[in-house]
């Protein structure tokens, strides 16, 4: 049987379920909707910001992550889309896509946070993590560092110029270590006649 408490309690489940949605409605038409146009204007500026196109910066904080990766797919679906001529053809060139985004900068706070992009995420340097303030302006020579957190994603500066500086540093070392891998000459390894052979199927047959 119905009664006026159980009415009550349906009335409440009611009011309650239409601020989730209506909380939910404003959160996706004020707020996440609108960051894609200021992801995608920042992705259209980036080679401005550094030359490795790899960092972004946004004009104000927003959830930015989701556009971001979607923003990326269409960057590079476009990348491979042949004109018509080329797709009469045998030859196909190799496309060359767009360099992803590794580092977006945002403010926050009145300083700007400078955070690595989580599916190709090119940490801080070690010796930089944990440090703060004046330590770390010390170490990294760049001014305004605020601090660089303990896992090495995230970050902060006073300025947007500092921050851009911490991301463009852990591109370009990023870049050196590539170089100095593929500069450095691979030599195979030498076996002698049956000793490498044996030694191969013993450490093999080893368990872990």
């Amino acid at each position: 049987m119905f009664t006026n408490r159980n009415f009550t309690a349906f009335q409440r489940a009611i009011n309650l379920v239409s601020r989730e949605f209506l909380d939910t409605v404003d959160y996706f038409t004020n707020c996440w909707w609108p960051a894609r146009n200021i992801v995608a204007k920042a992705m259209n500026v980036r080679g401005d910001v550094d030359s490795s196109r790899t960092i972004i910066v946004l004009d104000r904080s927003c959830p930015w992550k989701s556009h971001l990766f979607d923003l990326e797919r269409e960057e590079r679906m476009e990348t491979v889309v042949y004109p018509e001529p080329l797709r009469q053809t045998s030859y196909r060139p190799i496309p060359k896509f767009p360099p992803q985004i590794l580092f977006v900068i945002l403010p926050s706070d009145g300083n700007w946070v400078v955070q690595a992009v989580p599916k190709d995420k090119l940490p801080f340097p070690t010796d930089w993590r944990s440090l703060q303030d004046d330590q770390l302006c010390a170490m990294t020579g760049i001014s305004g560092c605020i601090f660089v957190h303990n896992c090495g994603h995230l970050g902060s500066n006073k300025t947007r110029d500092g921050a851009i500086e911490m991301a463009r540093f852990v591109v370009n070392e990023s870049k050196l270590q590539q170089e100095n891998v593929i500069g450095t000459a691979l030599t195979p390894p030498k076996f002698s006649r049956g000793r490498g052979r044996k030694s191969f199927v013993n450490n093999r047959n080893k368990k872990c």
